[in-house]
């Protein structure tokens, strides 16, 4: 969804062909290069592991003379991007692989696509690909890597959650920080593209709560960078827990701000229940006042007659 919008804001991400097309999980296409995609997973099968088990790594991995075939393999590919900039690849393995493209391209700017651990934990499940505890699993170790990969000076960190509360603010920030120079046209049309049925695998209230307190501050480091229209989804989002004890940082600055915004929620709910109860009110007097008018008594008759003829068609 990410990598769609960001190519229709002119980012360049290959030609048609290259990339991998629609499949029936995913109807608008995978927007994911297959060359590169393949040279991530050849890489790291090199390492010992998979997109689902990912490789334990020794300091300096990157660099090994091991890789120089497909550090060549790499600079090929981005060589055909000459004169077609800015572009970019889609590829959630490279947050496993990100110091391998350092070492051949630099510097990099880097989107850090985000979802509540559960919802991705539900997806990967529903695709057969995973158990829930493997999923949780995986999303931990794919974000704790690309955190560890990164400064927050060169990465931008995106949730799922605000593409459904204000997609055009949020494709603006994320091309603005890739330094894409889109039209509100072009802008206005990649947030249109965008619909509510995408969404899919909600987390329930409670979900953030029951999981495990590394997932969370993880989790929570990464929501505390997702920017300020992230910050206005926070009354819809499942709460923040706090952990005994825990120190002030980005989940208790995250938490407290959820609670400010989960209650605006409530009383914006019990205003919108004061003003409908009125609207019930006022209706439920005129329906008084319309019974026991003459001409509600006086056409008592045709009603029955009326009620008569519709019980018959019945």
């Amino acid at each position: 969804m990410v990598a769609r919008a960001l190519a229709a804001c002119g980012l360049e991400l290959g030609s048609e062909s290259e990339l991998i097309g629609p499949t029936a999980d995913n109807e608008w296409g995978h927007w994911e290069h297959e060359d590169f995609v393949a040279l991530d997973d050849e890489l790291l099968a090199r390492l010992g592991g998979g997109w689902d088990v990912p490789p334990q790594l020794e300091d300096g991995w990157a660099e090994g003379p091991n890789l120089d075939d497909l550090r060549s393999r790499a600079r090929g590919l981005a060589s055909r991007f000459d004169g077609r900039e800015p572009w970019g690849w889609k590829d959630p393995r490279t947050s496993l692989t990100l110091a391998f493209w350092r070492s051949v391209l630099s510097p990099l700017r880097v989107v850090v696509c985000v979802r509540h651990p559960v919802e991705v934990a539900d997806s990967l499940t529903s695709r057969g690909a995973s158990s829930q505890a493997f999923g949780l699993d995986l999303w931990l170790e794919y974000n704790r890597r690309l955190l560890q990969e990164t400064s927050a000076s060169e990465r931008v960190v995106t949730h799922y959650a605000s593409y459904f509360r204000d997609p055009h603010t949020e494709v603006r920030r994320v091309g603005a920080f890739l330094g894409l120079v889109a039209s509100e046209q072009d802008v206005g049309a990649a947030a249109a593209a965008i619909e509510g049925s995408l969404r899919h695998n909600r987390a329930h209230e409670d979900a953030t709560v029951e999981l495990d307190d590394t997932v969370a501050e993880v989790y929570a480091g990464l929501c505390a960078e997702a920017g300020p229209v992230f910050e206005e989804t926070l009354g819809d989002e499942p709460f923040f827990p706090l952990p005994v004890g825990i120190a002030e940082g980005p989940i208790v600055a995250l938490a407290r701000e959820q609670a400010r915004a989960k209650a605006q929620v409530v009383e914006e709910l019990r205003y919108r229940l004061r003003v409908e109860g009125k609207r019930a009110a006022r209706a439920e007097e005129r329906l008084e006042g319309l019974e026991g008018s003459r001409a509600f008594r006086y056409l008592a008759p045709l009603r029955t007659v009326y009620g008569n003829l519709r019980a018959r068609r019945s």
